[in-house]
């Protein structure tokens, strides 16, 4: 059965998508969630989420999926101690691989999920991470349909987005709000620079995802949760669109048009898209939010109804030598015993115990029958019944809650050694961006990345030195083409290859291989898990200062324009038209200036206004120089220290 998946930012948002016919909801404890501005649920709060779901035999994922440094592991380990110990979830949500390893070793029963900011959408990067112990993954919004089949083939449970906002990010891969504003999305507080201005107009801001017509050809395909997002929209917002989808999901069809102008009214911005789905990437694709978009928002009337009871049928007797009452919910029941007085007079009436046992307010059940038997000549005072009825009803309430609890994963996290070459490199790497720039790489470099979309086979350099530099997104009907190059590369003499996706790493097999720094390690355990599997260097995330990350076999970025954006439609086209070159430049409202440049596939690269410099500086690890157009590496006159501490 597929299942609809509800966001939930805060309580009323949690009752709003229970009420609307969720099958689980997911949401963030105060910490180490990707939505930190959200309202989120302290503990406290996230007892009563889980009692409340878990009532009514719905799952309860937790999101726990920013990236940590190493000094925050121990606090993410003692949130997952306390789901562990309370049987809050179903499943966690993550994206940090070390932080995946030690719940996984701490609390092995815990269920992981792979986050979509882990960037998977081929069948590669899911039996990668399921190999790792995730068992669901998430995949990431810019999938087509036809990747999230050929995903939904592994046999691993796949979960997909079905409607809410598009990232004009590729997922997990953008760094504009962390080194514009110090405020990182890949830590969960994105100030979205995406939806501002630019000189030329909105040239960042997507429309909101809805595959509602896809609905039918979701399911027949066999996705395990429809997703919607929206943890930091209002109660009406999750309880409109959640109630849309689950009536579509029951009746396996697309919406009337009633139905989508229902959803646009709610919230949109231009109406809606589903070019990633169909693979139509473009113009279509862009949109803001109107005041008309606003109004319409404003004008809509929700009325979201209390959340579901449960029937419940209640028995009663009531005797001299034994009392008992019992409540029954389909095939589980509780009884509580107690004892009756003898009437000095008339004694209780059959009916107004029957009346007493009516009464359910505030239990989460509603009675549907009520019987009584009683012996004549017995007394029983109402507040006697009430504690029987609450016993028999808070008993039976918890006989559900231990159905509905938590299964147990079997599932271990394993690092699994990969048939790579070994050579790690000492010294400085240098990243040619514009290909074999004019930028004078010294004799001495350790490595030199080139792009692989640049790659024509010819060198001016030592061909041991080079290191052919994968695009971040590699879709199942690309690897065939990425698999031919890195072939004929090999054969040229090429043994060197750095990835940026965990799709990629079996691909490599027989090359040396180095992870770039969107595979975002912002702490040890990550670098470890990169070590073992036959890594011969790994990038520390340049939104950690670079003495965050221990590893023998590091490198940082010192010097150049850092990578803000992967883009999987072209700005560049939209902006100025595909030129020569693909390249353009994004220019906001301060006047700075982002060069792009067009990546593999036709997607793009947007750097940062201005370079990193840290040369001056101590750096504990491999120095990574990111060349885009520089001629030299002197001082700028305006550069950014990023994360340096």
């Amino acid at each position: 059965m597929t299942e609809l998946l509800s966001p939930a930012g805060n309580m009323l948002c949690l009752d709003a998508a229970l009420s609307a016919g969720a099958d689980a909801v997911y949401l963030a404890g105060v910490s180490f969630g990707a939505r930190a501005y959200a309202g989120n649920f302290n503990n406290d709060e996230l007892l009563v989420a889980a009692e409340k779901v878990h009532f009514l035999g719905k799952k309860l994922y937790i999101t726990l999926n920013t990236l940590v440094t190493d000094r925050e592991v121990e606090a993410a380990l003692d949130f997952a101690r306390f789901l562990y110990e309370n049987k809050v979830c179903d499943g966690i949500i993550i994206q940090d691989l070390g932080l995946a390893r030690e719940i996984k070793t701490h609390f092995p029963a815990l269920t992981l999920h792979g986050s979509t900011q882990m960037c998977i959408h081929s069948a590669a990067g899911v039996l990668q991470a399921a190999e790792m112990g995730l068992e669901r993954v998430v995949i990431a919004r810019e999938a087509t349909g036809d990747e999230i089949r050929e995903c939904i083939k592994t046999g691993i449970e796949i979960e997909a987005f079905i409607h809410g906002a598009y990232c004009v990010s590729q997922s997990g891969g953008c760094l504009m709000s962390s080194f514009i504003g110090k405020r990182s999305g890949n830590r969960g507080q994105c100030a979205q620079p995406c939806r501002l201005p630019y000189e030329g107009g909105h040239h960042l801001s997507l429309k909101d995802m809805c595959l509602a017509d896809h609905i039918p050809a979701l399911i027949s395909d066999g996705v395990a949760s429809l997703k919607i997002e929206g943890r930091m929209k209002s109660p009406q917002y999750v309880y409109s669109v959640t109630s849309t989808y689950r009536t579509l999901i029951d009746q396996i069809r697309a919406p009337k048009a009633e139905e989508k102008r229902a959803l646009e009214a709610v919230f949109s911005r231009s109406g809606f898209s589903d070019g990633y789905y169909r693979g139509k990437k473009g113009a279509d694709m862009f949109g803001i939010r109107k005041e008309e978009d606003k109004i319409k928002t404003r004008q809509t009337d929700t009325d979201i109804p209390p959340l579901p009871e449960k029937n419940v049928d209640i028995y009663g007797f009531f005797g001299k030598e034994q009392t008992f009452v019992t409540a029954v919910c389909g095939e589980i029941s509780h009884t509580a015993t107690g004892a009756s007085l003898s009437a000095t007079g008339k004694g209780t009436e059959a009916s107004e115990l029957e009346s007493r046992l009516k009464k359910s307010g505030g239990s989460g059940f509603k009675v549907i029958s009520a019987a009584v038997e009683a012996e004549e000549g017995i007394f029983m005072p109402a507040s006697a019944v009430n504690a029987l009825r609450r016993e028999a009803l808070g008993g039976l309430k918890a006989e559900i809650l231990a159905q509905n609890a938590p299964a147990a994963s079997k599932k271990p996290f394993e690092v699994i050694k990969k048939d790579l070459v070994f050579d790690p490199v000492k010294g400085d790497i240098y990243r040619l961006y514009w290909g074999e720039s004019l930028f004078p790489v010294p004799e001495d470099a350790a490595r030199i990345d080139i792009p692989l979309w640049k790659w024509d086979g010819k060198t001016k350099y030592d061909i041991k030195k080079i290191s052919l530099l994968l695009p971040r997104v590699i879709t199942t009907a690309e690897e065939a083409e990425i698999k031919e190059i890195l072939k004929n590369a090999r054969k040229m003499g090429v043994s060197r290859v750095t990835v940026t996706n965990l799709a990629q790493i079996d691909m490599c097999r027989g090359f040396a291989v180095y992870g770039g720094e969107v595979l975002n390690v912002t702490n040890s355990r990550t670098a470890n898990v990169f070590e073992q599997m036959g890594f011969s260097g790994i990038c520390v995330s340049p939104e950690v200062t670079p003495r965050a990350v221990k590893t023998d076999m590091g490198e940082y970025p010192v010097f150049g324009r850092q990578v803000l954006m992967h883009t999987e439609n072209c700005i560049i086209k939209k902006i100025s038209g595909c030129v020569k070159g693909c390249k353009a430049t994004l220019t906001d409202r301060t006047g700075a200036s982002f060069p792009m440049q067009g990546e593999y596939g036709h997607r793009n690269l947007i750097f940062n206004s201005v370079p990193t410099y840290l040369l001056d500086k101590d750096i504990p690890h491999n120095r990574l120089f990111v060349i885009t157009d520089e001629k030299n590496t002197d001082k700028p006159k305006e550069f950014t220290r990023g994360y340096w501490k």
